[in-house]
């Protein structure tokens, strides 16, 4: 699947990630010291100032304030909806904190997931990917990409949920990209994607449909086209 992440950038060019240079907080180097007096000792006898020569670090540069926030925020939350004991309530309260998670941080959201946790895993990643989508589609479809790889026996499941998040989120075209995207014809996330994209806009998906040029992925796309509502007479 990482072979459609190429097909889906082009639509989704304007992905929200903040460059790496906005996660680097700007260092001075400290002032200089102001003149001392002469001291009246040799140069045998005058020990050096501890640390003297030595970078002094600017608590800015720590990492763990780009990622303690949301983790924090999300992991405070988890643990309350664990507190829960109607399990339905639990297992929504755990996945709304997981969305808001992954809309900050896909990577850490979805790594806590892949854990044992208190909401069955198959749910836990769902709602990242949901997350994630909303807010950095381009970041999350890799991220679905390279999860599919590492997890090959979940790769059908990742690839409906991503294809269902970028389709709830009017991104009918990068669903339809990513589910035709792949080194083989997966006929049942192109009959997922264009279903869902001509329940919505009809002739954009019969269009684009008729375009495929593989004939296995073009005949399971036009398969899947749900026809227009006939207008009553």
């Amino acid at each position: 699947m990482l072979a459609a992440i190429p097909l889906v950038a082009w639509w989704l060019s304007r992905d929200r990630i903040a460059p790496t240079s906005a996660l680097r907080s700007p260092w001075r180097p400290p002032p200089a010291e102001a003149p001392r007096a002469a001291v009246t000792t040799s140069s045998t006898s005058r020990e050096p100032r501890p640390g003297a020569g030595a970078a002094i670090p600017s608590p800015a540069m720590s990492t763990a304030p780009l990622i303690s926030s949301a983790a924090n925020r999300a992991l405070a939350s988890i643990a309350d909806a664990l507190a829960e004991k109607d399990a339905r309530r639990r297992n929504r309260l755990i996945s709304v904190a997981l969305e808001q998670w992954a809309s900050e941080d896909v990577e850490a959201a979805g790594a806590w997931s892949l854990a044992p946790t208190g909401l069955p895993r198959n749910v836990a990643l769902a709602a990242v990917i949901r997350g994630g989508v909303g807010a950095h589609p381009l970041a999350t479809a890799r991220y679905v990409g390279r999860l599919s790889v590492e997890c090959p026996d979940e790769a059908d499941e990742l690839g409906h949920d991503l294809i269902f998040a970028l389709g709830k989120n009017g991104l009918w075209s990068a669903a339809a990209a990513w589910a035709t995207g792949g080194a083989q014809v997966n006929p049942e996330w192109i009959s997922d994607a264009y279903a869902r994209w001509s329940a919505a806009r009809p002739e954009e998906a019969q269009a684009s449909a008729a375009a495929l040029a593989s004939p296995p992925a073009r005949e399971a796309a036009l398969s899947a086209i749900v026809p227009a509502n006939p207008r009553s007479s």
